[in-house]
């Protein structure tokens, strides 16, 4: 009888876990069907162009550390308007841009900036864009969809279409399937 409780507790807790895995993994969508709130606009910073509409800029990582090679891209209205690739301290430069709002972005971050012609500027825009790399994880997310990461080697646990999320789901489905059929097979023979 203490195996046959053993046995049906085991099932119950392999039910539970497996369960627990499926709401972790897409725990990001609400339950109570409350829309999230909407994340606030993105911060427009102001940057002067120099003579000849000449754009400065500088891209590094979170740490400061300038990021060499990075292709850099000036968007409007989701399309692209002009690149650039930064040196090896991380600058860019790019000529002929007109002021307006743009977007500068990067694999690796973006940002939105309001270029301004020489002269039209105000006082606290600054004379250069700066991009900052965006390299933190956010729950639910991974690194491993940037090349760059080397983080975790591509696997991710609670990714359902990871081979490790799919064996270790079918690795709970099975342990309990099994420990199921012993339970009632148990049972049957003490009736």
């Amino acid at each position: 009888m203490k195996t046959t409780n053993s046995l049906r507790g085991c099932s119950v807790c392999f039910a539970v876990m497996g369960m627990m895995v499926w709401q972790s993994a897409f725990a990001d969508q609400p339950i109570d069907g409350k829309v999230a709130k909407k994340a606030a606009a993105p911060a427009i910073l102001d940057v002067t162009l120099h003579d000849g509409g000449v754009l400065l800029g500088a891209f590094v990582d979170s740490k400061g550390t300038a990021v060499k090679g990075s292709k850099v891209s000036i968007r409007q209205g989701g399309e692209e308007i002009l690149n650039a690739d930064t040196d090896t301290n991380g600058r860019f430069m790019m000529r002929d841009v007109r002021g307006g709002v743009y977007e500068i972005a990067t694999v690796r971050g973006n940002g939105m900036f309001r270029l301004w012609a020489p002269g039209t500027a105000p006082p606290n825009a600054r004379h250069m864009a700066l991009l900052v790399a965006n390299d933190g994880v956010v729950r639910g997310q991974s690194c491993c969809d940037d090349p760059n990461c080397g983080g975790c080697g591509g696997v991710t646990l609670f990714d359902p279409y990871s081979p490790a999320f799919q064996v270790l789901s079918l690795g709970l489905g099975a342990g309990g399937l099994a420990t199921g059929i012993v339970a009632l097979t148990c049972c049957d023979r003490g009736s």
